[in-house]
């Protein structure tokens, strides 16, 4: 699995203890390596087709990163992840997972006519609405924006689904 369509301003970083402390074979390959930064960094994923598409984003916290840094509290390491204009969610991974334990987040949008619209109805907006600036509709790429609270952002895995989270959950997590 390759890490492409990275903004420039972030670093690559290899975990090779992690072959210990998570036991299934392909969720360990998701989480050995991340991307993260001492800012906001964004991915430009490529959508050429219009439809429905869901993105279940995956972290890990190490507890402390190469500099020394300890994440290893509630509120040392906070981001959002935006789509265009639009938070889609807010990240604090030790607060939702504890330290060396995966985090699966999911969020579900549709391409339609060169306009992103997000499904707001699992955050009590029962509605889909436009994304601003969340689609570079003439590179036909997706810019998912991982935005510096405190701490430095984050992230071990992006998997883009065409299609329902439900059928990505189906197919990915049923062991």
């Amino acid at each position: 699995m390759q890490d492409n369509f990275y903004s420039n301003n972030s670093r690559g970083n290899h975990k090779s203890y992690l072959s210990r402390s998570i036991r299934d074979q392909q969720e360990r390959s998701l989480l050995k390596t991340d991307r993260t930064s001492s800012d906001s960094f964004m991915y430009r994923l490529p959508m050429k087709q219009e439809g429905k598409y869901g993105i279940a984003v995956k972290f890990i916290e190490v507890a402390r990163n190469v500099m020394q840094q300890n994440y290893a509290e509630v509120g040392m390491r906070i981001f959002n992840l935006r789509l265009g204009e639009d938070v889609v969610l807010s990240v604090d991974i030790f607060k939702e997972a504890g330290a060396k334990r995966n985090l699966t987040k999911y969020f579900e949008f549709e391409l339609r006519k060169d306009v992103v619209y997000l499904n707001k109805s699992d955050m009590d907006i029962p509605f889909q609405y436009p994304v601003l600036n969340g689609y570079n509709y003439e590179e036909r790429k997706l810019q998912l924006v991982f935005e510096k609270v405190k701490g430095d952002p984050k992230v071990e895995a992006i998997v883009l689904i065409r299609g329902s989270i439900e059928a990505f959950r189906n197919v990915y997590e049923e062991k």
